[in-house]
């Protein structure tokens, strides 16, 4: 399944670190998936991506796409940010408990910037003129 596409006229506010191991999550993200870290030891799921699993340390990860959908568990408007996030404000992050079990935080756009704990959101790729980042958007 391929996430909703969103665009954006601007360049990403802040670029990903992008490394070894975290290469192909942000190739991916490009063609519209959203994966996800599975240890193939004690099968733990994660995100963010990284060179080890972080419930048994253990390098045997392989990846999963996740079906993109979740439930906000929190969310936060932000009136006074700094640095390359000082032209985006007002805007809204939420964490957000993807159906998977695993709990990401994410930038809650549009019509879900204003949705209480416990509503439906769906992940989506927003397209910036220099590569894309991962947002959530209302399930509704």
């Amino acid at each position: 399944m391929s996430l909703p596409r969103l665009q954006s006229e601007m360049p990403r506010p802040c670029c990903p670190r992008v490394d070894e191991h975290t290469e192909l999550f942000w190739k991916t993200l490009e063609d519209g998936k959203f994966l996800l870290a599975v240890c193939g030891d004690c099968s733990t799921t994660q995100f963010p991506p990284r060179k080890h699993c972080s419930a048994c340390y253990g390098h045997n990860l392989d990846w999963t796409p996740a079906s993109g959908g979740g439930v906000i568990y929190a969310s936060t408007r932000v009136h006074a940010a700094g640095g390359p996030f000082a032209a985006m404000a007002p805007y809204t992050v939420g964490i957000i408990d993807l159906d998977e079990g695993v709990r990401i935080l994410t930038r809650l756009m549009h019509d879900a910037s204003s949705l209480p704990p416990g509503s439906r959101v769906n992940l989506a790729v927003i397209e910036h003129t220099d590569g894309p980042l991962f947002v959530a958007v209302n399930a509704a």
